[in-house]
């Protein structure tokens, strides 16, 4: 072959990919949205199997890309850590009502509220970890309270604000002045382990602008940087997401309707027209959470050709796709 010929054969072959190409980038796009929900499907899938394996709860993380965006493409897995009874043998904790602290200050209140004080007391060299979403609960039985807040008034004690207690007395409140010593337990949020985090396919990411709980929820639409946190317990099911309000506050609650996660391109988070956002793309794809059962699905995103439905329209449509099996 002459080096005519040779760039000849060169120049047809640059013609043939110039015209394929574009016929081929559309189908390896939407092989990395099938590939990235089949990714976050199963890290969920991983999370239930490690709580089941360590008896207690275990979160997946998806950590925003930064302060104020709401696509996420690296997502962690998060243990609880052993629960904590105190650092001696028969630890005690104070529990009363209170009115609320100012500073460091804080006044007993006698009639009963739904604020309570309890005070953690502590040996010399201990270091009680707690922090503001723990649960505890006393005697090894009854009901869990969320921890709201943590104050640390001496050297020797901690004090913990709940105001999940009813305005009646609660069953570890006997009398008024109430002040009552019991056996604590304290379940602290998981944090996340040394696993190399999930990172989805280039482009790929989690579109939080529009996922959230129900038929049209978009709770995760929030600024900030703080990351939605989705807790498994053992049994399989879901006990807490927990996320920003989009004032620095973090909101938590045990979720009553499914999770939907957008899987999506970055390109299209937050776009200014609607027909350019991801709710739009029919390729892309819906990964559910039942928050009773544990159950995982992946389903298409949408009907509308026209890919105008809207948000409710397109989960409507994923929901029937998981009573019938999903994928």
């Amino acid at each position: 072959m002459t080096l005519v010929e040779l760039l000849v054969v060169i120049v047809i072959m640059s013609i043939l990919v110039a015209a394929v190409l574009p016929g081929i980038q559309p189908a390896l796009e939407d092989r990395k949205i099938r590939e990235a929900s089949r990714q976050v499907n199963a890290y969920f899938a991983k999370a239930r199997a490690r709580a089941a394996e360590i008896d207690r709860p275990v979160a997946v993380v998806f950590e925003r890309v930064a302060a104020g965006r709401n696509d996420s493409y690296q997502i962690f897995l998060a243990e609880s850590p052993q629960m904590y009874t105190g650092d001696t043998l028969g630890a005690t904790a104070a529990v009363s009502t209170v009115a609320g602290w100012s500073g460091a200050a804080w006044q007993t209140k006698v009639s009963f509220a739904p604020n309570t004080l309890i005070t953690v007391a502590k040996q010399p060299g201990e270091s009680i970890v707690c922090k503001p979403g723990d649960l505890i609960r006393f005697d090894y039985r009854g009901r869990w309270y969320q921890v709201d807040s943590v104050h640390n008034p001496t050297a020797t004690d901690i004090i913990i604000k709940s105001s999940e207690l009813p305005p009646e007395p609660p069953p570890v409140i006997q009398a008024s002045p109430a002040t009552r010593s019991m056996r604590f337990q304290i379940q602290r949020q998981p944090e996340k382990s040394g696993e190399t985090p999930l990172q989805l396919p280039t482009g790929t990411v989690v579109d939080l602008g529009l996922s959230g709980f129900g038929s049209s929820g978009t709770e995760f639409n929030v600024g900030g940087d703080i990351p939605v946190v989705i807790t498994f317990e053992a049994d399989g099911t879901v006990s807490q997401v927990s996320y920003g309000d989009g004032a620095g506050n973090v909101l938590r609650g045990t979720p009553l309707a499914p999770i939907y996660f957008m899987i999506g391109r970055q390109d299209k988070v937050g776009a200014a027209q609607p027909a350019d956002s991801n709710l739009a793309d029919l390729n892309n794809l819906w990964v559910a959470v039942n928050p009773q059962t544990g159950l995982v699905t992946t389903s298409d995103n949408g009907f509308d050709p026209s890919g105008a439905q809207t948000l409710a329209e397109s989960r409507e449509f994923a929901r029937k796709a998981e009573a019938v099996g999903g994928r």
